[in-house]
């Protein structure tokens, strides 16, 4: 059967997590039913506060009634409950200290984050105009800003040699190379807190990619689905700012930001982020793709209940972030004991590690130690992980465990992963025993 020449490039459009996600899903590790099954540390999913959250969400004072009528219809707009709306604005308010102040009117609910990248990304962008992102960064952003709304996700490198610190020499550099291949950049999306490398950017750093933005009319998008997942004071690292906190914020009607319920609160699977913007046009045209885009009326009421809850949410929070912290204290301390090196990490529930040690020696095969560099002109090529990390990969895999190798996230030299660590300590330990295994093998079979 034929299909558009849309959905061709969309099946071409690789995201190597989804694909990393579905192949654990056919032998995933149980505690009790599949000791022996592959423990996910690959997948950016918060577990350390799931006993406590069934138990809540199931809580009288949480269900209020159950089900009732209100909740099988469309609802009374397809922005979202205001009466939501108006608790994640006071919640974002508060917590992130914003100097621009939200409210009801300044934010659209949206079934995830990937709807909001993408339906900002159709808002923003024409066909054919470009979306610079600083690299390493999130896969998903790749299909989030392309398929459907044919815009070009445009890599801005970074590397290790300088702690994957973007300029704005960086910025001029990848804009000047799309501007020469007929590619307009349009927008500059940030990631802050930065996935997969889990740092906060200083203000500083901030300050200078929204002034470059300015200079060249561009549209700004802060993803800041982390934003509620800090460790203050954690290896010297900068605290974190919400673009919207910022007084002298350069184009506050060009800057928009998305938040999500699924990493602060670890309820990926309930489908609920936000489309935020000071901007009203952005608003009613982020309005105009609410019947495609909605989160179902019944999650709604659930979490405008438990938000209504301000000393409880605080407290939940603060519960989360320890349990986080004491989980990185633990993957960290596990990490230099076997001298693996990793980027020191304040925000999130992940951290950045150099398994290149372990990748056995290099072939005279192309790209190996660093990658065949990604230009606009093929925004749909395929980025491949080198051999020696895929041989590497499946060792996990074959002895257990699952961690996200650094082509996924458009790492620009080879030997990068990503680990997870939100989840039960048990398990935790389980994951990395694995991991330990098999790089004990590899440092004795290349001695």
């Amino acid at each position: 059967m034929p299909i558009s020449a849309r959905a061709l490039r969309a099946v071409n459009t690789p995201n190597l997590l989804v694909a990393a996600f579905e192949r654990v899903s056919r032998n995933p590790f149980h505690v009790e039913h599949n000791r022996g099954g592959i423990i996910n540390l690959g997948t950016a999913e918060n577990e350390v506060m799931h006993p406590t959250l069934v138990s809540e969400l199931n809580s009288p004072q949480i269900q209020a009634g159950g089900i009732n009528a209100s909740h099988l219809t469309y609802g009374s707009s397809f922005n979202g409950s205001r009466a939501l709306r108006s608790e994640i604005s006071h919640l974002l308010n508060r917590k992130l200290n914003l100097h621009h102040k939200l409210n009801d009117s300044n934010m659209k609910i949206v079934n995830g984050a990937t709807t909001a990248i993408s339906v900002f990304s159709m808002i923003l962008c024409d066909a054919g105009e470009g979306v610079m992102i600083p690299s390493p960064y999130y896969g998903g952003f790749h299909p989030d800003c392309s398929v459907g709304t044919d815009s070009v996700p445009i890599r801005v490198p970074a590397y290790a040699s300088n702690g994957f610190q973007i300029t704005t020499a960086d910025l001029e550099r990848s804009y000047a190379e799309s501007k020469g291949r007929g590619i307009v950049p349009k927008v500059l999306l940030i990631c802050n807190p930065n996935n997969p490398l889990g740092q906060t950017y200083s203000r500083t750093q901030l300050m200078e990619m929204l002034l470059f933005a300015q200079s060249h009319d561009m549209e700004v998008i802060s993803d800041e689905v982390y934003a509620l997942t800090i460790r203050e004071g954690d290896d010297n690292l900068p605290p974190f700012t919400s673009v919207y906190a910022m007084s002298d914020l350069p184009d506050p009607q060009r800057t928009h930001l998305i938040w999500s319920m699924s990493k602060d609160f670890g309820v990926s699977g309930m489908r609920l982020a936000t489309v935020i913007s000071l901007n009203p046009d952005v608003i009613a045209a982020a309005g105009c793709f609410g019947t495609f885009a909605s989160t179902p009326n019944y999650i709604q009421h659930l979490w405008t209940n438990f938000l209504r809850d301000r000393p409880r949410v605080d407290q939940f929070l603060d519960e989360s972030n320890l349990r986080i912290k004491d989980s990185y204290d633990k993957v960290a301390g596990f990490l230099q004991s076997h001298h693996i090196p990793f980027l020191p990490a304040n925000a999130g529930f992940f951290v950045w590690v150099n398994l290149s040690k372990w990748l056995g020696p290099e072939s005279s095969e192309a790209g190996a130690g660093s990658r065949v560099a990604w230009t606009p002109s093929s925004p749909f090529a395929r980025y491949e992980p080198s051999p020696r990390e895929t041989q590497l990969w499946m060792e996990l895999l074959d002895e257990g465990v699952y961690i996200a190798y650094g082509a996924a996230f458009f790492a620009d030299e080879e030997g990068w992963f990503r680990i997870l660590f939100a989840k039960d300590w048990s398990i935790m330990q389980l994951a990395l025993e694995r991991i330990g295994r098999v790089l004990s093998r590899r440092e004795a079979q290349h001695q």
